[in-house]
């Protein structure tokens, strides 16, 4: 058996730079990091030709006929690894998540992408062994074969571990530069509070991808905030640091009139009075709150979280 863990994400600014209609013309950022959050695949082979595939939902299906799988992300992992042929033989694979991760805007879907995709080549015995190379093959499942109007922070985010600046070029290639912020960061994420149905993260993103034009230069101020925040963490600057995080919401609120709820604002303001930074994660609308404090703070409902630097791995 085969089991992987992979981090979920949070970002802090740069958000919206990397998706290609951005970053071909202009290059885009996202600071970012993995945190101490989960997702867990276990994959093996199975002693009958049976696609087992256990989720919220228990799907099954002849491994001749394993395109019928209808979780898509499965489905799509199977197509890549296996180069759309049937593996040899039957395979059983269980998604496990320490927290609800549909809409949630930690990276949710990209994490299990990641995980399945590092747990499915180790099964095949051809392990990769860099996780940039992983985050990549990420992309393509998500972006290439599903067609997703998404961006590639997530993916990376979530292979790599740590706090990373992640640089997407208008090429298409991708660099990180780890940073080690010479500051405290005491993170906790709030569950957000939305009065509206559950967000569609994709349709989110589609329709702030349509304002591309109207948002450029929006988008430009965020990208350069990526290199302010960077060099805010590297001198110690907690201040600026918290200001930044604070300046790339409100500019992130600016894309689309779908960001954000009025109980999202209210909690953000609520942390921002105690000298803290805060964000919606994600896409908009609901998810969680990313509140960052020099120090430790009481906040009602909060749970922390630390950086995860490790990274997607496989520990059994």
């Amino acid at each position: 058996m085969i089991i992987t863990r992979t981090p979920l994400r949070v970002s802090f600014v740069g958000g919206g730079t990397d998706i290609p209609c951005y970053y071909e013309r202009n290059g885009g950022a996202v600071l970012s990091c993995a945190i101490n959050r989960y997702i867990y695949v276990t994959a093996n082979w199975r002693d009958d030709d049976q696609i087992v595939c256990s989720y919220s939902h228990i799907e099954k299906a002849d491994k001749a006929n394993w395109h019928t799988i209808q979780h898509a992300l499965i489905n799509a992992c199977i197509r890549r690894v296996w180069l759309g042929e049937a593996p040899k033989k039957g395979i059983e694979i269980h998604l496990i998540g320490e927290l609800s991760t549909i809409g949630t805007g930690l990276g949710g879907s990209s994490a299990v992408t990641v995980g399945l995709l590092n747990a499915l080549y180790h099964l095949k015995g051809a392990p990769i062994a860099r996780q940039e190379d992983l985050a990549d093959a990420a992309c393509i499942v998500e972006m290439n074969i599903l067609r997703k109007p998404i961006g590639k922070q997530d993916q990376y985010a979530c292979a790599l571990g740590g706090m990373n600046v992640i640089k997407f070029n208008s090429d298409h290639s991708v660099e990180f530069d780890r940073l080690k912020p010479r500051i405290p960061v005491v993170m906790s994420l709030i569950p957000a509070i939305s009065t509206k149905a559950p967000r569609d993260c994709e349709l989110l993103l589609s329709n702030q991808n349509s304002l591309i034009e109207k948002n450029m230069p929006v988008l430009d101020r965020m990208h350069a905030q990526v290199f302010l925040l960077e060099q805010a963490g590297k001198i110690g600057a907690h201040k600026k640091f918290i200001r930044l995080i604070n300046e790339g919401w409100a500019l992130k609120k600016k894309l689309s009139p779908d960001i954000t709820t009025p109980d999202v604002d209210r909690e953000i303001d609520h942390i921002t009075s105690l000298g803290g930074g805060a964000k919606l994660c994600g896409a908009g609308m609901s998810g969680y709150v990313l509140a960052v404090f020099p120090a430790p703070v009481d906040l009602s409902s909060a749970f922390p979280v630390t950086i995860d630097y490790e990274g997607t791995k496989r520990i059994v």
